[in-house]
Formats: structure tokens, C-alpha cells, sequence
């Protein structure tokens, strides 16, 4: 069997659900697929989320330093979310606090991306962020580059040099998948072969949480948010999507809570700037915060205790990709809100039942989970079993391929 070193690439560096949610089952199949490999993690910065569930990683720079003995191969891997799209200006925004995060994003609007800075800031030779061009690593002859089931519908703000970059460097790549039709057309049209769709990686994370586990992350969030024991729908929202939308939203809860009688937890998936949950359950406090039925969790929640409070709500509504596919692993309600969420929309038509709402107004809060908790349980439990199947098949595809 060869003797792999394996290097797991992704935006691993800062508390953002879904991304340190790909370190975790990235670690859970490579442990499967290739027994004893040796395996570290790389992000733009070094960092260590061991406390909030997640790995530690190497400046992204390490990786180019690295060689790989002559007796073994080394297995670069991308490891999903958006990484085809992001800039290096882009990627820099969201590793910095919250206000110098928003002063960034207004200089960026105004003088441009200025990438060539944040490169040389962070010290690495490619040009997109989550792009790897083999060739720029040591031995290069024994290094095999793969996408797994990558993202990449918002690539506007890429240049067209940075595209063509891009593309160059997917064609040296051993192995491309993305997780919806958008991207892989959009691949296409750069005169690639046209990739295969597969699910997004996060939909095997039931694999990932025992049930005492699930137990003690319910008891904690709970108690946490002052609410009682009894049955609850959990809401998320990034702040930029809420702004100057508190009010509806905390109308369109007080119907949800009068029609279905379920409490309601708002929570925080993603914490760095750029999401900012936590700021949005404070804004919803301040208009609910008297009701016995509304409570925040307002503490630092790890990847598993995240997955927990969704898989134990009865219905999970909220702008985050990763919530929504959490909610499908453990076949629970769901709603995706905001039609210009895409990849969310993407992924309920590629993946679900038809009839789970996605792309929903906060004003349609009320009739969006009426609907969901109205749906079978049986379809949407063999719905996410087909998709945790198809990821795991592509997987080991694969894993082959580079064998």
C-alpha cells in the first residue's frame, strides 16, 4: 500500500461552522480511507480550535516548504465549501475583528482587492486563495492535488487573470468534484471536462456525534438560553442578511411560536466577521427577550454541540448552508432563508425534497415551517441516507483514482 502524507487544506483558522465542519469529517474519511496516513491541516494562518471542535493548522505558506520523502506520496486536499470564489483580499477580512473587518470591506469597495498585498502578507505564490498549482510544491512529481466537492458560485470578483491562473491549475488537479451544477457549468465554460456534482462533504456528519453527546449538548444549550425542556425550532441569520430586518423577523417568531406553541432558540453558527450570528440574537432579544419562549444561546457553541442543537430541534430556519444540512443528516424540518442564497437553494434542488423551502423571505417565516413540519419524515431520512451514500462512493472513487 503506498505511504501517503496527506496535507487537509480549507479556512480552518477562524469559528465558522461549516469550515471547521470540513476539517472534521475530512479527518473522519481520510482515517477510513487511508489507515495510518499521516495528516495536518493548513489554513491562510496558524491556529488552534481544539476548544471549539475543531484542529489545529500551519500557515498555508508550510505547505510550500514542504517535501515529501522518496517513499511516499503526498495528497494535497481541498477539503469543499466555497473555495473556488473567495479573493486573498476577501479571505484577509474575515480573519480580523468585526469593526477592522467592516473598515476593510469599505477600503476593498473603493481602491479595489489589492490581492498582490494580502499574497505577499501571507506569503504564498497562488493567486486565488484555495487554489493549489502542483507544480509550486516540492516534488512535485509525487503530489496529487484534489478538489472534493468544492463550491464556487460567487467567482465575480475574481480578475480574469486570476481566472485564468485558476484554471491552469484545476487542469493539473487529479481529481475535481464540485457540489452543485452552477459551479460545474461554470467549469465547463473555462474548457475544463465537465466535473461530477456530489454532495456537500458535511452530509455524513451524523457518523460524527454519538448521542450522549447529542444529550449533553441539548442539556447545555438549554440551559444556556433559560428556556424549558419542552420542544423548540432553533434560528439563525448572519447579521449582514438581518440588518434592518429585526422587526419582521421577530413578528414572523411570535406567529411560529403562536401556531406551532415550539419555543424558539437563536443561536450563532458563525462567529467571525463576515457572519456574525451572535450579533443577531442579541438584536432579537432586545424585541423578545421578555417571552418565556424565546431564548439565546449566548456563549461559544463547538462543531459537535452546533450539530446538536439542530439535530435536536424540531425545526431548523436560518441563512446558513451548513444549518440546513445539518437539519437534512438528521432528517429534521428545515428552511433556508434568502432567494440570493444560492449554494443553499443549490443544494435543497439537487439534494432534497422539492417541497423543503429554501430561498425563503423572512416575512414567509410562518408559512415556510408550517410546511416543513407538515412533510413525511420517511422521504427526507432516505433522502439524506442518498446523499451520505453518494459522498462516501465519491470518496473512495476518489481515493482510487490517485492510488
Amino acid at each position: 500500500m503506498t505511504n501517503w502524507q496527506v496535507s487537509l487544506i480549507g479556512a480552518f483558522d477562524r469559528f465558522n461552522y461549516g469550515d471547521v465542519l470540513f476539517a472534521k469529517v475530512a479527518e473522519h474519511m481520510i482515517a477510513r480511507h487511508l489507515p495510518g496516513a499521516e495528516a495536518e491541516f493548513y489554513a491562510l494562518k496558524a491556529s488552534d480550535l481544539r476548544d471549539e471542535g475543531g484542529v489545529v493548522t500551519q500557515a498555508l505558506r508550510a505547505l510550500y516548504d514542504k517535501p515529501t520523502p522518496p517513499d511516499r506520496r503526498h495528497l494535497v486536499m481541498l477539503c469543499g465549501g466555497e473555495l473556488l470564489a473567495p479573493t486573498w483580499a476577501q479571505m484577509a477580512e474575515i480573519l480580523v475583528p468585526r469593526r477592522a473587518s467592516m473598515l476593510m470591506r469599505r477600503v476593498r469597495r473603493r481602491t479595489g482587492d489589492a490581492n498582490w498585498l494580502w499574497r505577499r502578507v501571507y506569503g504564498c505564490p497562488n493567486r486565488q486563495p484555495w487554489t493549489i498549482d502542483p507544480d509550486d510544491l516540492k516534488n512535485a512529481d509525487r503530489v496529487s492535488v484534489v478538489y472534493n466537492a468544492v463550491g464556487g458560485t460567487s467567482i465575480a470578483a475574481l480578475s480574469a487573470s486570476d481566472l485564468a491562473w485558476q484554471t491552469q491549475a484545476l487542469r493539473k488537479a487529479r481529481w475535481l468534484t464540485v457540489r452543485d451544477s452552477k459551479v460545474a457549468d461554470a467549469v465547463v465554460k473555462r474548457g475544463l471536462p465537465r466535473p461530477a456534482v456530489v454532495p456537500d462533504s458535511a452530509v455524513v456528519m451524523a457518523e460524527l456525534l454519538t448521542q450522549a453527546a447529542s444529550d449533553a449538548a441539548r442539556h447545555k444549550a438549554l440551559g444556556l438560553s433559560g428556556l424549558s425542556a419542552g420542544p423548540y425550532l432553533c434560528f439563525q441569520s448572519a447579521e449582514r442578511w438581518i440588518r434592518g430586518h429585526e422587526d419582521q423577523v421577530a413578528d414572523a417568531l411570535r406567529t411560529v411560536h403562536r401556531e406551532t406553541g415550539l419555543n424558539i432558540l437563536s443561536f450563532a453558527i458563525g462567529r467571525a466577521a463576515g457572519h456574525d450570528d451572535q450579533v443577531t440574537s442579541h438584536r432579537l432579544a432586545e424585541r423578545l427577550g421578555q417571552e418565556s419562549w424565546f431564548g439565546i444561546v449566548d456563549a461559544p457553541l463547538t462543531v459537535n454541540e452546533t450539530m446538536a442543537v439542530i439535530a435536536n430541534a424540531q425545526c431548523y430556519v436560518g441563512t446558513s448552508l451548513h444549518g440546513f444540512i445539518t437539519a437534512f443528516a438528521f432528517g429534521k424540518a428545515r428552511v433556508g432563508l434568502m432567494s440570493h442564497l444560492e449554494k443553499l437553494v443549490g443544494f435543497r434542488d439537487a439534494w432534497d425534497l422539492q417541497d423543503m423551502p429554501a430561498g425563503m423571505a423572512f416575512t414567509q417565516i410562518p408559512e415556510a415551517v408550517r410546511q416543513a413540519l407538515q412533510l413525511d419524515k420517511a422521504p427526507q431520512l432516505q433522502k439524506a441516507a442518498e446523499a451520505s451514500a453518494a459522498y462516501q462512493q465519491s470518496f473512495g472513487a476518489m481515493i482510487d483514482q490517485i492510488g
